[in-house]
């Protein structure tokens, strides 16, 4: 979070396989997008992806990645979705939309082609939900079951105590790589 600059950076990715070969590729993945942090998200993202791109090559191996800035004064979500999708948009209406990917993950999008960067943005009382894929290891989980729980957390009194009761009432269901992100507006 960049507190003086007015905006915090959020970013939620998965790579490819377990262990410590995936480790490594998260980690240098990671470094890179801190060493661009000051640059819009496309930017940062691209600049990360040309600087692991050996890395995710050598391994033949890819990584998913949501990548955003959020600025506070009105709520603008500049992001780019490398092969995530798992992504959720929860309206004050009681509607939810999916964000879907709009790019190749981490290792696989054809160097050259920059990344496509979008905006949305979170007004009063709205919610977006970033998860890995570990919240499908539930039984009977699907897209719905991501976009429900956006809109109950975009309604929750403590948004903190209602991720802890979700993750605790899924119990030994959900592996270790399971990330669940949510930013709320304040109304």
């Amino acid at each position: 979070m960049d507190s003086q600059r007015g905006y915090a950076t959020v970013t939620v990715g998965d790579v490819m396989g377990k262990g410590l070969a995936s480790g490594v590729l998260a980690a240098n993945l990671l470094g890179s997008l801190e060493v661009f942090r000051q640059e819009p998200p496309g930017e940062a993202v691209d600049a990360a992806e040309t600087a692991t791109r050996d890395h995710f090559e050598r391994a033949s191996a890819f990584a998913t990645l949501f990548h955003a800035r959020l600025r506070f004064r009105d709520g603008r979500i500049e992001f780019v979705d490398a092969g995530h999708g798992l992504t959720a948009h929860a309206h004050t209406t009681g509607a939810v939309e999916r964000i879907p990917s709009a790019d190749f993950p981490i290792g696989l999008q054809p160097a050259g082609i920059p990344r496509l960067p979008r905006i949305l943005h979170l007004a009063p009382g709205e919610l977006l939900l970033i998860v890995t894929d570990g919240l499908f290891e539930l039984p009977d989980a699907s897209m719905h079951t991501l976009t429900q729980l956006a809109i109950e957390l975009r309604t929750a009194t403590h948004l903190q105590l209602a991720l802890t009761a979700f993750l605790e009432a899924a119990g030994p269901d959900l592996d270790d790589d399971t990330t669940l992100t949510a930013i709320r507006r304040h109304p």
